[in-house]
């Protein structure tokens, strides 16, 4: 039926709610309290970019060895990866990391507030499901803001990533993210971005 069934656990509750979260279903929520309101949206941006920093957390190194071996010859993953930590040090596994967190607020928040937003507009304006084809073109839609608005810190995070491999005289030495976004904009001009 169109009811969830009565939750009797707190720990049930938690994980029904997180994957009613997931799924983005109208149906109504009922626990054996009576019904729990839908997830706000600001609520959900937040959840996501969490989300996306914490993962960004693990997966940062990995994105730091891709972008150097992209730049400077190595025999392979395991090989840039000794090397960086030998030469640079292993901290330098997380160079740019303010940047991977910046760009999951920005690409990842936005990215899931505007799929959110315009599923839940179509579900509004429609009786039953929402079509396959109309989630895809609200899915390519959502990802194209969410690419855009993260852009920034995309290449921000790229080049503190690489900065500390280049030569002395050719390091830009960006403080954060922010430094490396305005000096960006300031010195090569906000297209750049």
């Amino acid at each position: 039926g169109t009811n969830s069934p009565p939750l009797q656990h707190t720990d049930e509750l938690v994980l029904y709610r997180m994957a009613k979260l997931r799924s983005s279903s109208s149906l109504p929520v009922t626990t054996s309290q009576g019904p729990v309101a839908s997830v706000p949206l600001s609520t959900r941006m937040c959840i996501s970019a969490v989300g996306g920093m914490g993962a960004a957390t693990f997966c940062h190194p990995i994105d730091v060895i891709r972008i150097q071996m992209q730049l400077f010859p190595y025999r392979g993953t395991f090989h840039a990866a000794k090397s960086i930590a030998s030469t640079q040090g292993i901290g330098a596994l997380y160079s740019g990391v303010t940047a991977a967190y910046l760009r999951q607020w920005t690409y990842g928040s936005c990215r899931m507030g505007a799929y959110s937003f315009m599923l839940n507009r179509a579900k509004s304006q429609r009786d039953g499901p929402v079509p396959f084809t109309q989630k895809l073109l609200m899915g390519c839609l959502s990802g194209g803001v969410g690419s855009f608005t993260g852009t920034p810190s995309e290449l921000a995070m790229v080049r503190m990533g690489a900065d500390k491999r280049l030569p002395e005289a050719e390091r830009r030495g960006y403080k954060n993210v922010f430094d490396c976004i305005v000096r960006v904009a300031r010195e090569e001009g906000p297209t750049a971005l």
